[in-house]
């Protein structure tokens, strides 16, 4: 996301659109594209200029920032119902979630810090000093560790989950935005926009031990820690890298759509799901073959996407939107 339109506000209504995945297998996960059955679900009106989104799986709830408005929308995923919509910073961008102590965790990009919200009270609990301009956040659920890219002040915070404290600081490339954790191997990628690079940080010394070249304008990230396979979507050229973890080394780059901004991974399925901003769809790949298998039509300029992997559903934002 380009920063003069991150910073835009929108009067307008948002929307969610929640696309369910149901897959019908037969022989092989490489037939999926012959045999996968797409519904889109009504949408969900949601604040002002949404920007982040992320789901607690264990809870089957999802959680919407809203730059315009300065709050987060808690949605049911079981009922596909607004609950409730929480306050937090100026300019609320990124969200993540640990699953295991059900705490929200979103990075305020005007304001400069990240506010902590328990679950069960739908409160924020405190609210941490970061770098300048926060965007990305990311979390490892094994170590309670939370990682904040900062998009103006080229670094990554690293907050202790336990104490709520930032236990040290990391310089990556300039201006990162997208950010990824893998829990398997402990480590943490972050996309600087750029500088064209995904940083690799082992999340043991809080070190980038190597930096990778992508595409241009690399925005979102994310990761499929089963296959131990990371996903960079390049915002300028249109593109998904796909690296290799083990070897930190580029796979492939598969042509996407326009302005692709968010990415996100069902593990459980290998499957990828990246929002292109410019041609306002969601493209469908197959983590095995590393093709698109299809395109799904939403709402205009989706800017990013979470999964839910027990429910099999995917959730993307669109930022400018105002159906229902």
């Amino acid at each position: 996301m380009l920063l003069i339109t991150k910073l835009l506000i929108s009067k307008l209504k948002q929307t969610i659109i929640i696309v369910a995945i149901s897959t019908i297998l037969a022989g092989s996960f490489a037939m999926l594209s012959d045999h996968i059955a797409l519904a889109t679900n009504p949408t969900i009106s949601v604040g002002t200029n949404p920007y982040g989104v992320a789901v607690n799986p264990n809870t089957n709830t999802i959680y919407v920032a809203n730059e315009g408005l300065n709050n987060i929308s808690v949605i049911n995923g079981s009922t596909n119902t607004l609950t409730t919509a929480i306050g937090v910073g100026t300019g609320p961008a990124g969200v993540a979630v640990n699953p295991n102590t059900n705490t929200i965790y979103v990075a305020n990009f005007i304001s400069g810090n990240v506010s902590v919200i328990n679950e069960f009270t739908n409160s924020v609990t405190t609210t941490i000093s970061v770098g300048t301009n926060p965007n990305g956040v990311a979390v490892n659920p094994n170590t309670n560790t939370i990682y904040v890219a900062n998009f103006n002040s080229s670094n990554l915070s690293v907050i202790n989950g336990s104490t709520n404290t930032v236990t040290t600081t990391i310089p990556v490339g300039t201006n990162p935005n997208g950010i990824a954790v893998n829990p398997n191997t402990n480590t943490i990628y972050v996309a600087s926009q750029l500088s064209n690079n995904l940083s690799v940080i082992n999340g043991s010394t809080n070190t980038v031990t190597t930096t990778i070249l992508v595409g241009t304008g690399p925005d979102g990230v994310a990761v499929n820690p089963n296959t131990n396979t990371i996903y960079v979507a390049n915002f300028k050229s249109n593109n998904l890298t796909v690296i290799n973890g083990s070897t930190n080394t580029v796979t492939t780059t598969i042509p996407v759509g326009t302005k692709p901004e968010g990415v996100g991974v069902n593990p459980s399925t290998n499957t990828i799901y990246v929002a292109n901003s410019g041609s306002n769809n969601l493209s469908v790949i197959n983590g095995s073959t590393n093709t698109v298998t299809t395109t799904i039509g939403v709402s205009t300029n989706p800017v990013a996407v979470a999964v839910n992997p027990n429910t099999n559903t995917i959730y993307v934002v669109n930022q400018l939107s105002n159906n229902l």
